[in-house]
């Protein structure tokens, strides 16, 4: 098992493209958009106007808001989503390139190695020169901006091109003053908080996507100035530490709008075994410190540090399970968690890999696997819904199958040698087929997460 950060520099063969990072942040801008529902609200916005409920004139606003109405004006929610699945992994798109699996994984682990560094050592010298000290965060950063470039040629130039357009464009629209004033908005992202309000079912948290839309559009675009720096063929540089406090101060708001790092935001995590002390700031160093106290390992931090070596050794006889709702940090809190062991994460969303590989689960199962092994990582099992309700009753070749597959899957989390960490919406005691008296080798260690404001 490694006992330092991945060394992922090593991969020299991993080519980065400025030109072809900057489209992912066109992408990301939009999903983001999606997100908060400011695509559907502008097309909300443009039924009323054709319904007549909303007066807005006869002038370019009226014009602008008819064309929205008209279909094969804009690209449509099922092309945009896809590209979302193409470049940023997120899971329902349908239609695209094969999905970008390690873009959620290595973008957590940026965000976690920036912080975490900036805490220890100040803002300057994130990348350049290199030095011992930023070596992992030269990892994560290469390793993410490796991958938006490889993710941002080809076709996603052409729709990150039509998405930069389609935003400015809705952007503008939703910014119009006579908009803003038939709603009684200050400003567009009220126009998108009321409609989404009274007209689209529901609100959403406007707020936190609009911080982690403008925190991941400095991320990419410092990816992007920094390709020379990060890829293969760069030279060892010399003289003073660059300035990064753009980048540092991104990553901090795009933590904190997840629900780490801000002192005013809710506590990310409540261990069971250790509740972390309300008042405290909430730093990622300090949940990091509050889940080793929660796993049994409050020992092993040391003067606000964390010893990774004597603590990833013992973790590996856990098993970690995350409960909380979606939005509460699970997945950012493993990436934490990891990265203060100085390990690498494996993350393996079983939903899909059940469902979809119906027949040859066992198989897909083996790899991953054997692939954490080989890695030493700590196993990530995401979407672990399906390990904790009862087994369904046999009543086709199906159910068969999928109860067997789900057995098998238990049976190699309970032989894997290294950390597991599983995260589960679900709430309550687990289900009697997978509780901890069944884990002969294994410590259990359940951390619960509190639901997401707004």
């Amino acid at each position: 098992m490694k006992t330092g950060q991945p060394e992922l520099e090593s991969e020299t063969d991993l080519e980065i493209l400025a030109d072809n990072v900057r489209p992912v942040e066109s992408i990301y801008l939009a999903y983001m958009l999606d997100e908060m529902g400011a695509f559907r609200v502008l097309e909300r916005i443009a039924e009323l106007f054709r319904q007549g409920l909303l007066r807005l004139g006869q002038g370019r606003l009226a014009e602008a808001l008819f064309h929205v109405a008209r279909p094969g004006e804009r690209m449509p929610a099922r092309d945009r989503a896809a590209f979302y699945t193409q470049v940023l992994g997120v899971a329902g798109g349908q239609g695209g390139g094969e999905p970008n699996r390690e873009f959620l994984s290595l973008w957590l682990r940026f965000m976690v190695a920036v912080s975490m560094f900036a805490r220890q050592h100040g803002t300057a010298g994130l990348v350049a020169p290199r030095t011992p000290a930023n070596a992992g965060v030269r990892a994560a950063a290469r390793a993410l901006a490796a991958n938006a470039s490889a993710h941002g040629g080809g076709v996603v130039q052409f729709a990150a091109r039509e998405l930069a357009l389609q935003v400015q464009q809705m952007i503008d629209l939703l910014k119009d003053r006579d908009l803003r004033s038939a709603f009684g908005a200050r400003d567009m992202w009220q126009v998108i908080e009321h409609v989404n309000q009274n007209h689209l079912g529901g609100a959403r948290n406007v707020a936190r996507y609009r911080a982690q839309a403008e925190a991941g559009r400095q991320v990419l675009q410092w990816l992007a100035a920094h390709a020379e720096v990060l890829g293969p063929a760069a030279p060892v540089e010399s003289g003073g530490p660059s300035d990064d406090s753009d980048v540092v101060e991104a990553a901090e708001q795009w933590l904190a709008a997840s629900g780490m790092g801000d002192p005013s935001l809710e506590q990310a995590a409540q261990p069971v075994e250790a509740q972390a002390k309300t008042g405290e700031p909430l730093a990622v160093l300090a949940v990091a410190q509050d889940l080793l106290a929660a796993l049994g390992l409050a020992d092993a931090t040391e003067g606000g540090g964390i010893r990774g070596r004597d603590a990833k050794a013992r973790l590996g006889g856990v098993v970690a399970l995350l409960q909380g709702g979606r939005g509460t940090g699970k997945t950012l809190a493993a990436h934490v968690l990891a990265h203060a062991l100085a390990l690498d994460v494996l993350r393996v969303d079983l939903a899909q890999v059940v469902s979809k590989y119906l027949g040859e689960t066992e198989q897909h199962l083996d790899a991953i696997f054997e692939r954490a092994e080989q890695a030493g990582a700590i196993l990530f099992l995401d979407e672990a819904d399906l390990l904790f309700g009862q087994r369904s009753d046999v009543k086709d070749a199906h159910d068969r199958y999928a109860n067997a597959a789900v057995n098998y899957l238990l049976q190699r989390v309970a032989r894997y040698e290294g950390p597991v960490v599983l995260a589960t919406s679900l709430g309550g005691d687990v289900d009697a087929a997978f509780t901890p008296q069944q884990w002969q080798r294994r410590v259990w260690r359940v951390v619960r997460f509190p639901r997401p404001r707004g």
